[in-house]
Parts: C-alpha cells; sequence; structure tokens
C-alpha cells in the first residue's frame, strides 16, 4: 500500500513539472491572432508599443531603447529562435 501510495505521489510530482514547463512557454493572449505567436510575446514581453496601422497588418510593435532589444533577443533564444 505504501509502495503504491509512493509511485502515485510521484507520478503527481512529474505531471506537476511538465505542466509548469509548459506554462513558461505560455503565449500572451494579446497575440492568439499573430502569425508568429513567439514573437509577438516576445516582444510584448520585452515593452514594445504597439501602434494601430492601417491595412492588413492591424499593428506595429516597436521597441526604442537598447535594453529593450536585448530583452527580445533572449526571449527568442530562450524559446528556440535566433
Amino acid at each position: 500500500m505504501l509502495a503504491n501510495a509512493s509511485k502515485l505521489a510521484l507520478a503527481g510530482a512529474t505531471l506537476a513539472l511538465v505542466v509548469t514547463g509548459a506554462d513558461a512557454q505560455g503565449i500572451n493572449r494579446r497575440c492568439a491572432k499573430s502569425k508568429d505567436q513567439v514573437r509577438c510575446t516576445c516582444f510584448l514581453e520585452a515593452g514594445a508599443r504597439i501602434d494601430p496601422v492601417r491595412g492588413p497588418k492591424g499593428v506595429r510593435l516597436s521597441l526604442y531603447t537598447m535594453a529593450q532589444h536585448e530583452q527580445l533577443v533572449r526571449c527568442m533564444k530562450r524559446h528556440g529562435r535566433s
């Protein structure tokens, strides 16, 4: 009985680690309709300004400081992008 309980606890802990890892790569809700959701999320995490634009694009994401750009690059690398 104790062996079954420990196996169940181990399985629960493993599942919790897997779910936590998936949440860490979550996509920002404002990027749900974006073609490149990872890029959009990284821009927003870096503090990009969102400007509406006419035409099919919809919005423009703009970074203004080198620190924002460096944060964008770190986020993209973290998600496996170059």
